[in-house]
């Protein structure tokens, strides 16, 4: 955590990827390697580092990685390669640094963010207001298949997102982002929404709210508007997903981007690591490098200032 207490998520850093080595070349760059292999052994520390069981050997119980439980140091070995020769020895290795950002951080993706605040929901509430704007336009395009266009900012007269659903025609988004969830919305929200989809033309809306519940004024003015018919909109339509619906929504898209299949399959498996199909990914499915455009015995330069000759 900061000292501000702003929770922090933890990011992979890509130093370098590279062709595994044969154990007797005699390079000090490919002991470093094979020592690293077998002991495991930080070499910043000097502690054994803890292998990352969301990472490691999903389709090929050979593959790994590690991670120092200190600085954060990474490493792994994948230990095949579809389609490619890559000799006696076989495999590939990856090595960097995991960094913690804070989570309203823009280096933070939405998709990391919908994943850590899945398995951390006492986090939701201190997200910046702005990315949480964000975050809830990807939540309705992932757990109800909305086009969602974001608004937002400090200027956004009532209007935070614009949905778009093929069935249901557009609707108007307003997000209500509290740090607490015990109080109830009250009547006046509503009837200021109402007021908001009348001066835009617009008969549907969504209020997306951390509070727990309507007040019970607030839900009999949403009844009593869904059955007025304005001239030239239709009926006034407006619905709400309160703090439950979005833990709700988390979790379905949590499920939704980590099964989404983002990266090659492995016959017969159905699960994704690092060392996945013929190229390298992170956890959130991201391309990091494909092992054939490495070269045949790819050169490289210490990055992290890691390598040691020790004997």
């Amino acid at each position: 955590m900061t000292t501000d207490n702003t929770p922090v998520i933890a990011l992979y850093d890509y130093g370098h990827v590279f062709f595994w080595p044969k154990k007797d070349s005699g390079d000090p760059r490919d002991r470093f390697l094979w020592r690293l292999h077998e002991n495991r052994t930080c070499p910043f520390c000097r502690v054994h580092m803890c292998i990352d069981e969301g990472l490691s050997g999903k389709s090929m119980p050979s593959d790994y990685v590690v991670i120092c439980p200190q600085c954060g140091f990474w490493f792994g070995r994948g230990t095949k390669d579809y389609g490619y020769d890559l000799g006696n020895e076989g495999g590939r290795g990856v090595l960097g640094l995991l960094h913690r950002e804070p989570l309203h951080q823009v280096d933070v993706t939405l998709p990391e963010v919908i994943r850590f605040l899945d398995e951390n929901h006492k986090f939701l509430l201190t997200l910046d207001p702005f990315k949480a704007e964000k975050l809830v336009c990807r939540l309705l395009h992932e757990a109800f298949g909305w086009e969602v266009h974001y608004i937002g900012g400090r200027k956004d007269r009532g209007i935070d997102a614009i949905a778009v659903n093929s069935n249901a025609g557009k609707a108007i988004v307003q997000i209500k982002w509290h740090t607490a969830t015990r109080k109830a919305e009250s009547v006046s929200l509503v009837r200021e929404f109402a007021g908001t989809l009348l001066a835009r033309g617009v008969p549907s809306g969504i209020i997306v709210t951390t509070r727990e519940r309507f007040s019970a004024e607030a839900q009999q003015e949403i009844t009593l508007l869904g059955e007025r018919t304005v001239v030239e909109m239709g009926k006034i339509d407006i619905d709400y997903k309160t703090y439950r619906d979005i833990l709700d929504m988390l979790g379905i898209s949590s499920r939704r981007i980590t099964e989404r299949p983002q990266v090659p399959v492995r016959p017969r498996a159905s699960h994704y690591h690092i060392f996945d199909g013929n190229g390298i990914w992170d956890r959130g499915h991201r391309y990091v490098g494909k092992s054939r455009q490495l070269g045949e015995r790819p050169e490289w330069s210490d990055p992290l200032g890691v390598i040691t000759d020790e004997r």
